[in-house]
Protein backbone atom coordinates (compact mmCIF):
# COMPACT_ATOMS: atom_id res chain seq x y z
CA UNK A 1 0.00 0.00 0.00
CA UNK A 2 3.06 2.27 0.86
CA UNK A 3 4.71 1.62 -2.60
CA UNK A 4 0.99 3.06 -4.20
CA UNK A 5 0.71 6.09 -2.43
CA UNK A 6 4.23 6.71 -3.13
CA UNK A 7 4.04 6.41 -6.88
CA UNK A 8 0.45 8.15 -6.59
CA UNK A 9 2.46 11.06 -5.21
CA UNK A 10 5.34 10.55 -8.13
CA UNK A 11 2.42 10.75 -10.53
CA UNK A 12 0.92 14.11 -8.75
CA UNK A 13 3.72 16.22 -8.16
CA UNK A 14 6.29 14.99 -11.34
CA UNK A 15 4.17 13.50 -14.37
CA UNK A 16 7.51 13.67 -16.20
CA UNK A 17 9.77 11.71 -14.40
CA UNK A 18 10.55 8.02 -14.95
CA UNK A 19 9.66 6.27 -11.96
CA UNK A 20 7.55 3.30 -12.73
CA UNK A 21 9.36 -0.14 -12.27
CA UNK A 22 7.80 -2.99 -14.00
CA UNK A 23 7.78 -6.22 -12.57
CA UNK A 24 8.20 -9.39 -14.68
CA UNK A 25 4.70 -10.62 -15.33
CA UNK A 26 5.34 -14.42 -14.13
CA UNK A 27 6.48 -13.37 -10.32
CA UNK A 28 3.63 -10.46 -10.14
CA UNK A 29 0.82 -10.96 -7.30
CA UNK A 30 -2.97 -11.46 -8.33
CA UNK A 31 -4.82 -8.02 -8.69
CA UNK A 32 -6.52 -7.21 -5.02
CA UNK A 33 -9.59 -4.87 -4.41
CA UNK A 34 -8.39 -1.36 -2.53
CA UNK A 35 -10.82 -1.64 0.69
CA UNK A 36 -12.73 1.49 2.11
CA UNK A 37 -10.24 2.50 5.21
CA UNK A 38 -7.26 1.96 2.25
CA UNK A 39 -9.06 4.85 0.08
CA UNK A 40 -9.77 6.92 3.04
CA UNK A 41 -6.06 6.67 3.57
CA UNK A 42 -4.99 7.29 0.18
CA UNK A 43 -7.35 10.69 0.46
CA UNK A 44 -5.76 11.65 3.28
CA UNK A 45 -1.94 11.66 1.95
CA UNK A 46 -2.94 13.08 -1.54
CA UNK A 47 -5.45 15.90 -0.37
CA UNK A 48 -2.82 18.01 0.19
CA UNK A 49 -0.34 17.20 -3.02
CA UNK A 50 -0.88 20.04 -5.64
CA UNK A 51 -1.30 18.28 -9.16
CA UNK A 52 1.38 19.37 -12.28
CA UNK A 53 -1.02 18.85 -15.31
CA UNK A 54 1.29 17.07 -18.20
CA UNK A 55 -0.20 16.61 -21.53
CA UNK A 56 0.35 12.94 -23.21
CA UNK A 57 2.70 12.73 -25.99
CA UNK A 58 0.65 9.80 -28.10
CA UNK A 59 -2.58 11.26 -29.49
CA UNK A 60 -5.09 8.40 -28.39
CA UNK A 61 -4.20 8.43 -24.83
CA UNK A 62 -4.75 13.06 -24.58
CA UNK A 63 -7.98 11.78 -26.52
CA UNK A 64 -9.18 9.33 -24.18
CA UNK A 65 -8.27 11.63 -21.29
CA UNK A 66 -10.21 15.01 -22.64
CA UNK A 67 -12.77 12.53 -23.29
CA UNK A 68 -12.86 11.32 -20.10
CA UNK A 69 -12.70 14.81 -18.83
CA UNK A 70 -15.95 16.00 -20.27
CA UNK A 71 -17.91 12.60 -19.09
CA UNK A 72 -16.55 13.41 -15.63
CA UNK A 73 -17.40 17.16 -15.50
CA UNK A 74 -21.46 15.61 -16.31
CA UNK A 75 -21.61 13.08 -13.88
CA UNK A 76 -21.76 14.04 -10.29
CA UNK A 77 -18.92 14.74 -7.98
CA UNK A 78 -19.61 12.65 -5.16
CA UNK A 79 -17.06 9.41 -5.66
CA UNK A 80 -14.68 8.44 -3.30
CA UNK A 81 -11.66 9.92 -5.02
CA UNK A 82 -11.27 13.76 -6.34
CA UNK A 83 -11.15 14.30 -10.56
CA UNK A 84 -7.30 14.92 -10.53
CA UNK A 85 -7.00 11.27 -8.59
CA UNK A 86 -8.88 9.60 -10.40
CA UNK A 87 -7.24 10.90 -13.66
CA UNK A 88 -4.10 9.71 -12.54
CA UNK A 89 -5.50 6.17 -11.82
CA UNK A 90 -7.11 6.39 -15.60
CA UNK A 91 -3.96 7.38 -16.67
CA UNK A 92 -2.03 4.98 -14.96
CA UNK A 93 -4.93 1.93 -15.82
CA UNK A 94 -3.92 2.84 -19.56
CA UNK A 95 -0.09 2.49 -19.01
CA UNK A 96 -0.48 -0.88 -17.57
CA UNK A 97 -2.67 -2.06 -20.04
CA UNK A 98 -0.73 -0.86 -22.64
CA UNK A 99 2.48 -2.43 -21.26
CA UNK A 100 0.45 -5.85 -20.29
CA UNK A 101 -0.86 -5.98 -23.84
CA UNK A 102 3.01 -5.35 -25.84
CA UNK A 103 4.31 -8.68 -23.54
CA UNK A 104 1.73 -10.55 -24.03
CA UNK A 105 1.82 -9.59 -28.31
CA UNK A 106 5.74 -10.35 -27.84
CA UNK A 107 5.40 -13.83 -25.94
CA UNK A 108 2.70 -15.18 -28.49
CA UNK A 109 4.46 -13.89 -31.77
CA UNK A 110 7.98 -15.34 -30.12
CA UNK A 111 6.22 -18.78 -29.61
CA UNK A 112 4.80 -19.03 -33.15
CA UNK A 113 7.89 -17.55 -35.01
CA UNK A 114 6.07 -14.26 -36.51
CA UNK A 115 8.85 -11.78 -34.99
CA UNK A 116 12.04 -12.74 -36.64
CA UNK A 117 15.05 -10.73 -36.44
CA UNK A 118 18.03 -10.03 -39.56
CA UNK A 119 17.62 -8.90 -42.41
CA UNK A 120 14.06 -10.04 -43.13
CA UNK A 121 11.24 -7.40 -42.02
CA UNK A 122 8.44 -8.62 -40.34
CA UNK A 123 4.83 -7.74 -39.61
CA UNK A 124 6.09 -6.25 -35.74
CA UNK A 125 8.12 -3.72 -38.17
CA UNK A 126 4.46 -2.31 -39.14
CA UNK A 127 3.07 -2.02 -35.59
CA UNK A 128 3.16 1.71 -34.31
CA UNK A 129 2.49 1.76 -30.13
CA UNK A 130 2.00 4.67 -28.29
CA UNK A 131 5.37 6.01 -26.96
CA UNK A 132 4.67 5.43 -23.56
CA UNK A 133 7.69 5.42 -21.59
CA UNK A 134 8.84 2.44 -19.05
CA UNK A 135 11.44 1.65 -16.72
CA UNK A 136 12.45 -1.55 -18.06
CA UNK A 137 16.64 -2.25 -16.52
CA UNK A 138 19.01 -2.44 -18.78
CA UNK A 139 19.73 -6.13 -17.81
CA UNK A 140 16.64 -7.23 -18.67
CA UNK A 141 16.64 -5.78 -22.15
CA UNK A 142 20.05 -7.76 -22.94
CA UNK A 143 19.10 -10.39 -21.29
CA UNK A 144 15.99 -10.81 -23.43
CA UNK A 145 18.03 -10.09 -26.75
CA UNK A 146 20.00 -12.58 -26.36
CA UNK A 147 17.34 -15.09 -25.68
CA UNK A 148 15.93 -13.76 -29.05
CA UNK A 149 19.19 -14.48 -31.31
CA UNK A 150 20.02 -17.91 -29.58
CA UNK A 151 16.70 -18.69 -31.17
CA UNK A 152 16.43 -17.49 -34.46
CA UNK A 153 18.93 -18.41 -37.26
CA UNK A 154 19.38 -17.01 -40.98
CA UNK A 155 17.92 -19.57 -43.64
CA UNK A 156 20.70 -21.44 -45.89
CA UNK A 157 20.04 -22.41 -49.20
CA UNK A 158 20.17 -26.23 -49.89
CA UNK A 159 19.00 -26.21 -53.26
CA UNK A 160 21.46 -28.09 -55.34
CA UNK A 161 22.82 -30.06 -52.32
CA UNK A 162 21.78 -34.30 -51.69
CA UNK A 163 19.95 -34.99 -49.45
CA UNK A 164 22.66 -36.24 -46.43
CA UNK A 165 24.83 -32.78 -47.32
CA UNK A 166 21.72 -30.76 -46.86
CA UNK A 167 20.70 -32.86 -43.20
CA UNK A 168 23.89 -32.22 -41.98
CA UNK A 169 24.22 -28.68 -42.77
CA UNK A 170 20.87 -27.67 -41.34
CA UNK A 171 21.77 -29.83 -38.47
CA UNK A 172 24.50 -28.36 -37.52
CA UNK A 173 22.36 -24.54 -37.86
CA UNK A 174 19.32 -26.71 -35.06
CA UNK A 175 17.43 -27.21 -37.97
CA UNK A 176 15.40 -30.25 -39.24
CA UNK A 177 15.22 -31.41 -42.23
CA UNK A 178 12.14 -33.02 -43.56
CA UNK A 179 11.32 -34.51 -47.54
CA UNK A 180 7.97 -34.07 -48.29
CA UNK A 181 8.64 -36.19 -51.54
CA UNK A 182 10.08 -35.44 -55.24
CA UNK A 183 9.23 -33.03 -58.01
CA UNK A 184 10.25 -32.49 -61.81
CA UNK A 185 12.76 -29.88 -62.15
CA UNK A 186 15.05 -28.86 -65.83
CA UNK A 187 17.25 -27.35 -63.07
CA UNK A 188 18.29 -29.49 -60.64
CA UNK A 189 19.78 -33.44 -61.22
CA UNK A 190 17.66 -36.09 -59.69
CA UNK A 191 18.90 -37.06 -56.48
CA UNK A 192 19.24 -32.90 -55.50
CA UNK A 193 16.91 -30.70 -53.82
CA UNK A 194 14.97 -28.80 -55.78
CA UNK A 195 12.34 -26.62 -53.33
CA UNK A 196 12.80 -25.30 -49.82
CA UNK A 197 9.82 -24.33 -47.97
CA UNK A 198 12.09 -21.19 -46.28
CA UNK A 199 13.81 -19.26 -48.58
CA UNK A 200 17.52 -17.93 -48.06
CA UNK A 201 18.07 -15.06 -45.97
CA UNK A 202 14.68 -15.57 -43.82
CA UNK A 203 14.83 -15.84 -39.90
CA UNK A 204 13.94 -19.47 -38.50
CA UNK A 205 13.64 -20.59 -35.12
CA UNK A 206 16.03 -23.61 -33.98
CA UNK A 207 14.18 -26.62 -34.24
CA UNK A 208 12.35 -26.14 -37.43
CA UNK A 209 11.85 -28.45 -39.27
CA UNK A 210 12.32 -27.24 -43.03
CA UNK A 211 10.80 -29.02 -45.85
CA UNK A 212 12.07 -29.76 -48.92
CA UNK A 213 11.06 -31.71 -52.40
CA UNK A 214 13.89 -33.30 -54.11
CA UNK A 215 14.11 -33.77 -58.18
CA UNK A 216 12.68 -36.15 -59.99
CA UNK A 217 14.73 -35.35 -62.74
CA UNK A 218 13.38 -33.31 -66.03
CA UNK A 219 9.34 -33.34 -66.67
CA UNK A 220 8.32 -36.04 -69.43
CA UNK A 221 7.19 -35.11 -72.98
CA UNK A 222 6.12 -36.44 -76.02
CA UNK A 223 8.90 -36.97 -78.83
CA UNK A 224 8.63 -34.53 -81.66
CA UNK A 225 8.50 -36.23 -85.74
CA UNK A 226 11.75 -35.23 -87.29
CA UNK A 227 11.91 -38.14 -90.29
CA UNK A 228 11.45 -37.04 -93.74
CA UNK A 229 13.80 -33.73 -92.68
CA UNK A 230 17.39 -33.06 -93.46
CA UNK A 231 19.70 -34.60 -90.97
CA UNK A 232 20.58 -30.71 -90.35
CA UNK A 233 17.47 -29.66 -89.45
CA UNK A 234 16.14 -32.93 -87.55
CA UNK A 235 19.09 -32.27 -85.51
CA UNK A 236 18.42 -28.77 -85.23
CA UNK A 237 14.93 -29.50 -83.78
CA UNK A 238 16.26 -32.33 -81.35
CA UNK A 239 18.36 -29.75 -79.43
CA UNK A 240 16.23 -27.31 -79.19
CA UNK A 241 13.57 -29.51 -77.45
CA UNK A 242 16.49 -30.16 -75.07
CA UNK A 243 17.50 -33.59 -76.04
CA UNK A 244 20.87 -34.70 -77.58
CA UNK A 245 21.82 -36.44 -81.20
CA UNK A 246 23.55 -39.55 -81.15
CA UNK A 247 26.85 -38.97 -83.27
CA UNK A 248 26.88 -42.43 -84.08
CA UNK A 249 24.32 -41.85 -86.71
CA UNK A 250 22.80 -44.97 -88.96
CA UNK A 251 23.15 -44.80 -92.57
CA UNK A 252 19.95 -46.61 -95.12
CA UNK A 253 20.24 -47.03 -98.61
CA UNK A 254 16.47 -45.47 -99.47
CA UNK A 255 14.62 -43.94 -102.30
CA UNK A 256 14.56 -41.04 -100.13
CA UNK A 257 16.97 -38.06 -101.18
CA UNK A 258 20.34 -38.87 -99.96
CA UNK A 259 20.53 -36.80 -96.19
CA UNK A 260 17.14 -37.38 -95.40
CA UNK A 261 15.99 -38.87 -92.34
CA UNK A 262 14.26 -42.47 -92.62
CA UNK A 263 13.75 -43.45 -88.90
CA UNK A 264 14.17 -41.80 -85.37
CA UNK A 265 14.81 -43.39 -82.26
CA UNK A 266 12.27 -42.96 -79.83
CA UNK A 267 9.69 -42.62 -82.29
CA UNK A 268 7.61 -39.55 -82.35
CA UNK A 269 4.45 -39.61 -79.65
CA UNK A 270 6.94 -41.38 -76.85
CA UNK A 271 7.76 -39.82 -73.80
CA UNK A 272 11.07 -38.53 -73.32
CA UNK A 273 12.75 -35.99 -70.68
CA UNK A 274 15.85 -33.46 -71.27
CA UNK A 275 18.88 -35.04 -71.82
CA UNK A 276 17.56 -38.29 -73.48
CA UNK A 277 19.60 -39.62 -76.83
CA UNK A 278 17.92 -39.36 -80.18
CA UNK A 279 19.13 -41.58 -82.75
CA UNK A 280 19.09 -41.29 -86.56
CA UNK A 281 18.60 -42.98 -89.66
CA UNK A 282 19.49 -41.31 -92.75
CA UNK A 283 18.93 -42.35 -96.41
CA UNK A 284 22.39 -42.76 -98.18
CA UNK A 285 19.94 -42.12 -101.54
CA UNK A 286 19.06 -45.20 -104.12
CA UNK A 287 21.88 -47.99 -103.93
CA UNK A 288 23.84 -48.35 -107.06
CA UNK A 289 24.65 -51.95 -107.96
CA UNK A 290 26.50 -53.42 -110.16
CA UNK A 291 24.75 -55.95 -112.90
CA UNK A 292 26.50 -59.60 -112.57
CA UNK A 293 27.23 -62.25 -115.59
CA UNK A 294 24.23 -64.13 -115.92
CA UNK A 295 25.57 -66.42 -119.25
CA UNK A 296 25.99 -69.89 -119.12
CA UNK A 297 24.56 -70.36 -115.52
CA UNK A 298 22.09 -72.43 -114.43
CA UNK A 299 19.01 -70.12 -113.16
CA UNK A 300 19.54 -71.35 -109.82
CA UNK A 301 22.85 -69.70 -110.20
CA UNK A 302 21.52 -66.68 -111.67
CA UNK A 303 18.99 -66.40 -108.86
CA UNK A 304 21.98 -65.93 -106.24
CA UNK A 305 24.26 -63.98 -108.03
CA UNK A 306 20.61 -61.46 -108.61
CA UNK A 307 20.41 -61.69 -104.58
CA UNK A 308 23.82 -61.33 -103.37
CA UNK A 309 23.68 -58.04 -106.36
CA UNK A 310 20.50 -56.56 -104.14
CA UNK A 311 18.69 -57.30 -107.56
CA UNK A 312 15.20 -59.22 -108.35
CA UNK A 313 14.53 -61.75 -111.24
CA UNK A 314 12.92 -59.97 -113.99
CA UNK A 315 11.35 -61.40 -117.24
CA UNK A 316 12.03 -64.75 -118.43
CA UNK A 317 12.14 -66.07 -121.64
CA UNK A 318 13.68 -69.51 -123.57
CA UNK A 319 14.93 -70.59 -126.54
CA UNK A 320 17.07 -73.27 -129.01
CA UNK A 321 20.67 -72.64 -128.43
CA UNK A 322 23.21 -74.90 -130.44
CA UNK A 323 25.92 -74.02 -128.20
CA UNK A 324 24.59 -73.37 -125.00
CA UNK A 325 23.32 -76.31 -123.28
CA UNK A 326 19.99 -76.86 -122.34
CA UNK A 327 18.71 -74.93 -118.52
CA UNK A 328 21.61 -72.35 -118.74
CA UNK A 329 21.58 -68.56 -119.57
CA UNK A 330 22.22 -67.47 -123.20
CA UNK A 331 21.46 -63.83 -122.38
CA UNK A 332 20.44 -60.98 -119.96
CA UNK A 333 19.07 -57.47 -119.75
CA UNK A 334 20.72 -55.28 -118.70
CA UNK A 335 24.05 -56.52 -119.66
CA UNK A 336 26.71 -57.64 -117.15
CA UNK A 337 28.56 -55.14 -115.90
CA UNK A 338 26.05 -52.01 -115.95
CA UNK A 339 24.83 -49.66 -113.49
CA UNK A 340 21.64 -49.95 -112.27
CA UNK A 341 19.99 -48.84 -109.19
CA UNK A 342 18.98 -51.46 -106.01
CA UNK A 343 16.39 -53.70 -106.11
CA UNK A 344 16.41 -53.34 -109.84
CA UNK A 345 14.67 -56.37 -112.25
CA UNK A 346 17.17 -58.24 -114.32
CA UNK A 347 16.00 -60.25 -117.63
CA UNK A 348 17.27 -62.77 -119.00
CA UNK A 349 16.78 -65.78 -121.89
CA UNK A 350 16.96 -69.66 -121.16
CA UNK A 351 18.07 -71.93 -123.68
CA UNK A 352 16.44 -74.84 -124.55
CA UNK A 353 19.27 -76.73 -125.95
CA UNK A 354 19.99 -77.71 -129.45
CA UNK A 355 16.91 -77.64 -131.57
CA UNK A 356 16.38 -80.71 -133.24
CA UNK A 357 15.00 -80.70 -137.12
CA UNK A 358 13.81 -84.45 -137.85
CA UNK A 359 14.05 -85.54 -141.65
CA UNK A 360 12.56 -88.40 -143.04
CA UNK A 361 13.54 -90.86 -146.45
CA UNK A 362 11.65 -91.29 -148.92
CA UNK A 363 12.16 -94.72 -150.14
CA UNK A 364 15.36 -95.68 -151.85
CA UNK A 365 15.04 -98.25 -154.68
CA UNK A 366 18.66 -100.27 -154.98
CA UNK A 367 19.39 -101.33 -158.47
CA UNK A 368 21.45 -104.71 -158.52
CA UNK A 369 25.29 -104.03 -159.59
CA UNK A 370 27.06 -105.13 -162.99
CA UNK A 371 28.24 -108.55 -163.09
CA UNK A 372 25.62 -109.72 -160.83
CA UNK A 373 26.06 -113.16 -161.55
CA UNK A 374 28.87 -113.39 -158.75
CA UNK A 375 26.83 -111.56 -156.54
CA UNK A 376 24.97 -113.98 -153.98
CA UNK A 377 23.26 -111.07 -151.33
CA UNK A 378 23.93 -107.60 -150.15
CA UNK A 379 24.20 -105.73 -146.10
CA UNK A 380 22.89 -102.25 -146.71
CA UNK A 381 23.07 -99.55 -143.94
CA UNK A 382 21.90 -96.39 -144.03
CA UNK A 383 23.87 -93.32 -142.68
CA UNK A 384 23.26 -89.60 -141.68
CA UNK A 385 25.62 -86.57 -142.19
CA UNK A 386 27.24 -87.44 -139.08
CA UNK A 387 27.80 -91.18 -139.84
CA UNK A 388 25.70 -92.46 -137.19
CA UNK A 389 24.05 -95.29 -138.86
CA UNK A 390 20.31 -94.72 -138.64
CA UNK A 391 19.08 -98.36 -140.04
CA UNK A 392 20.40 -101.62 -141.92
CA UNK A 393 18.77 -104.49 -143.60
CA UNK A 394 21.53 -107.40 -143.94
CA UNK A 395 21.52 -110.88 -146.17
CA UNK A 396 19.05 -109.50 -148.78
CA UNK A 397 19.76 -112.27 -151.56
CA UNK A 398 20.40 -110.89 -154.97
CA UNK A 399 17.22 -112.44 -156.35
CA UNK A 400 15.53 -109.71 -154.48
CA UNK A 401 17.11 -106.83 -156.22
CA UNK A 402 15.92 -104.23 -157.71
CA UNK A 403 15.34 -103.66 -154.06
CA UNK A 404 13.74 -101.30 -151.99
CA UNK A 405 14.33 -99.61 -148.68
CA UNK A 406 12.40 -97.14 -146.50
CA UNK A 407 12.26 -96.22 -143.02
CA UNK A 408 10.98 -95.11 -139.83
CA UNK A 409 13.71 -94.19 -137.25
CA UNK A 410 14.27 -90.79 -136.57
CA UNK A 411 16.81 -88.53 -138.81
CA UNK A 412 18.27 -85.34 -137.58
CA UNK A 413 20.17 -84.20 -140.12
CA UNK A 414 19.37 -83.14 -143.63
CA UNK A 415 21.27 -85.67 -145.60
CA UNK A 416 22.58 -89.44 -145.56
CA UNK A 417 25.00 -91.96 -147.37
CA UNK A 418 22.86 -95.28 -148.07
CA UNK A 419 26.53 -98.04 -147.85
CA UNK A 420 25.51 -101.61 -149.63
CA UNK A 421 28.12 -104.42 -149.22
CA UNK A 422 27.86 -107.06 -151.88
CA UNK A 423 28.69 -110.05 -150.77
CA UNK A 424 30.46 -112.08 -153.48
CA UNK A 425 30.10 -116.46 -154.63
CA UNK A 426 33.39 -116.37 -153.26
CA UNK A 427 33.72 -114.84 -149.70
CA UNK A 428 34.77 -111.45 -150.69
CA UNK A 429 33.11 -108.08 -150.80
CA UNK A 430 32.43 -105.07 -152.50
CA UNK A 431 31.25 -102.02 -150.81
CA UNK A 432 28.96 -99.05 -152.93
CA UNK A 433 28.39 -96.31 -151.46
CA UNK A 434 25.86 -93.71 -152.55
CA UNK A 435 24.34 -90.11 -151.14
CA UNK A 436 21.21 -89.25 -150.19
CA UNK A 437 18.94 -86.25 -148.80
CA UNK A 438 16.24 -86.10 -146.61
CA UNK A 439 13.13 -83.95 -146.81
CA UNK A 440 11.93 -82.32 -143.82
CA UNK A 441 9.14 -83.61 -141.85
Amino acid sequence: MSELLEDLRHALVNPDEDFVVLTPSFIQDKTRMISAEEVNQIREETSGIPVVKRELRQEPVQRYVQEEDEEDEEEDEGGFLNPKMEKAMTVMGIVAAVIILLIVIYLVGSMLGSFKFGKGKTEKDDVDFPDIETSVTDTDTEADTEADEEELVEMISVLGKELDEARRQLTDMGLELRRLGAVASDEYEEGQIAEQDIKEGESVVKGTAIQVRVSSGPADFEMIKVTGNPAATARDMITAHGLEVNPESKYEFNELPEGTVIRQSPEAGAMVKKGDVVTLTISKGIEQVQVPDLRKRTESEAGQLLLDSNLLQGDKSSEYDDNIPEGCIISQSPEAGASVNANSKVSYVVSLGKKEIVYRMKDQKIEEPENSEFVISANIVLLDANGVEIDRWDGIPISSFPYVISTRETITTSTGTISIEWVLDDGETHTQQTSVNFEQR
